[in-house]
């Protein structure tokens, strides 16, 4: 498994409790200051009421939106690391009515006929079924409350994982995969080579790299996002969104971002754009003070859809999996694709609708 963000790292334990014998390689946390879009990630799944699943990616983010509860206490019992979450809904304020209007035009996409699982609440509604939201949106005159979204802490939920699969990590680098003469492939990595039978790219933005070394060709047209993400310490418990931008309190901190575009790979944290995000917030609510900027990326295909199947070699005797893309859905897709993959791998499966031959 070639990858230690939340796609990498979950697939690796299925395919562990699924019986295969796994190695995870990647470099340290420490090692690639840019970070992995996970560690930047506020950590929000949402659904935002939605009445029915019509295409395959939203019917994808809906099952493993569900899919998270059980999940997620899984993985904290195996680890015995507590994960902080929440998933009683989540409230997106408005301070008047062009606030309002422009929430049920973006997010019902300007076909609003009513409401499925959503709520339009008052202020102090919101704060008895969303949490204590004071200070940070007494002005605000109400919002819309999503009773079935929910957060969790993905820095923790990655912690977990690391913990349960601590025996299985490499800390190196991939840099192409290869057929191997006698038998299966081998990783060529920063430190050497290793053997498998069959190897997962779930690297995200590092994959298209991956896959062009190793003789594939790479993601046509991709964009690359970053998430940026403030983060101090606090308490309470308060978890609201602002249209792309989420407030959490909970776990003992206090995290507030969003995400922007980066056009490259070595772009790191813009300090405008933070600053941009802080004003923005604060012409409506005090913010507190942060210590830390977190700042990750995350890999988008030209169609925007997510990245699961086999490439095969030139040879066709072996194939190479792909796991990426998953782009702003990744806590949501992450776990739901690991089993996804793993029933690929274990059985004769047909293969789902996000080939990467598609390309």
């Amino acid at each position: 498994m070639v990858g230690r963000g939340i796609a990498g790292l979950a697939a690796a334990w299925e395919l562990k409790k699924a019986g295969f014998a796994v190695q995870v390689v990647g470099p340290r946390r420490a090692a690639e200051p840019r970070g992995v879009g996970t560690r930047a990630a506020t950590g929000i799944s949402a659904l935002k009421g939605a009445v029915a699943p019509r295409k395959e990616l939203f019917a994808a983010k809906t099952a493993g939106h569900e899919l998270l509860p059980a999940w997620l206490s899984e993985i904290s019992a195996a680890a015995g690391r507590e994960i902080p979450r929440r998933f009683r809904g989540i409230s997106e304020l408005f301070w008047d009515l062009t606030g309002y209007e422009g929430i049920r035009s973006r997010v019902f996409h300007r076909k609003f006929t009513g409401c499925y699982r959503v709520e339009v609440l008052r202020i102090n509604e919101l704060s008895q079924r969303g949490g204590d939201l004071s200070p940070f949106a007494l002005k605000a005159g109400g919002g819309f409350f999503y009773p079935r979204d929910g957060w969790y802490d993905p820095e923790a939920a990655l912690e977990a994982l690391e913990i349960i699969l601590r025996k299985e990590l490499v800390d190196d680098s991939v840099q192409a995969v290869v057929e191997h003469p006698d038998r299966g492939l081998e990783l060529r990595c920063e430190n050497g080579t290793i053997r498998c039978d069959e190897a997962v790219i779930a690297a995200g933005v590092w994959t298209d790299g991956i896959l062009a070394a190793s003789g594939f060709p790479a993601w046509p047209g991709q964009a690359v996002f970053a998430g940026e993400t403030l983060r101090g310490k606090g308490d309470g418990d308060v978890i609201t969104s602002f249209g792309k931008t989420h407030l959490i309190a909970a776990g003992g901190r206090i995290q507030f971002g969003s995400s922007c575009y980066a056009s490259t790979l070595f772009s790191g944290p813009d300090p405008g754009r933070v600053d941009e995000l802080r004003a923005r917030f604060t012409q409506r609510a005090p913010l507190p003070p942060f210590s830390e900027v977190l700042f990750g990326l995350r890999a988008r295909a030209p169609d925007r859809l997510p990245t699961l199947g086999p490439l095969f070699f030139p040879s066709a005797a072996r194939r190479l999996w792909v796991l990426t893309g998953l782009y702003k859905s990744g806590l949501q897709l992450a776990p739901l694709f690991a089993r996804d993959l793993c029933r690929f791998l274990a059985t004769n499966a047909s293969y789902g609708p996000f080939l990467p031959s598609r390309f």
